[in-house]
């Protein structure tokens, strides 16, 4: 497996990535683009260590989905903090059922809370900081059919040899303190070659008005 995943990466993160100017709303809407850059400009440290200190609370995250090792998650706004999935996953028909909350654990990271309730959503929906374990990976897979722009994937630290792939879009230029919204329906994987656990933040919600003002750079376009 770990094979087939170096194949994929070695394949298909050189493609270069000759993004036009365009807003926000523009990139959103053209099928070419597989990921939007947003960078906060924020010192993640204080994330970090909040992180590192809840390091055996994560647990293991979408079982027999598809390969993956190492793979965790952590709740902070959602169901419970174990409960890392939708919530149709738990037997919830709807959102409102559900009852998403800020869970217990959400208390410890209050630097990592404040930042999303800074951002401009109406409401949030799942909230969590995904791990992703020194030599770990997530095999080549998409999420659905079609072009689906996932959550906000926001990176608390971003080790140097950890990557992520797009098939036919290259490498996605994570580091610390930047965010993409991400092609989800388009095959990609990930692949943590360090020897320090990756951590990001997920965020589900519903984005308000203010948000492609906010964040509308065309400077920001790889």
């Amino acid at each position: 497996m770990i094979n087939d995943i170096l194949n994929f990466i070695k394949d298909n993160k050189n493609y270069g990535l000759p993004w036009k100017a365009q807003s926000l709303q523009e990139k959103w809407k053209d099928p070419e683009v597989s990921h939007i850059k947003i960078d906060f400009n924020i010192d993640t440290n204080n994330m970090y260590c909040e992180c590192v200190a809840l390091a055996d609370r994560f647990v293991d995250h979408r079982k027999g989905d598809y390969a993956h090792d190492g793979w965790q998650g952590l709740t902070l706004h959602g169901i419970s903090e174990d409960k890392t999935e939708d919530f149709n996953a738990y037997g919830f028909k709807t959102f409102e059922d559900a009852n998403y909350h800020w869970t217990e654990v959400s208390k410890q990271t209050p630097h990592i809370k404040n930042f999303v309730e800074s951002l401009p959503y109406e409401y949030l929906k799942r909230v969590r900081i995904m791990k992703l374990k020194a030599g770990g990976y997530i095999a080549p897979h998409n999420d659905g059919e079609g072009r689906l722009m996932g959550p906000l994937n926001f990176a608390i630290n971003q080790p140097d040899d950890c990557e992520m792939v797009f098939e036919n879009k290259g490498l996605v230029p994570f580091s610390n303190g930047v965010g993409f919204y991400l092609d989800v329906g388009r095959r990609h994987c990930v692949v943590n070659n360090s020897n320090e656990d990756r951590y990001h933040l997920i965020i589900h919600g519903r984005r308000n008005n203010d948000f492609y003002t906010r964040y509308d750079d065309k400077k920001t376009d790889k």
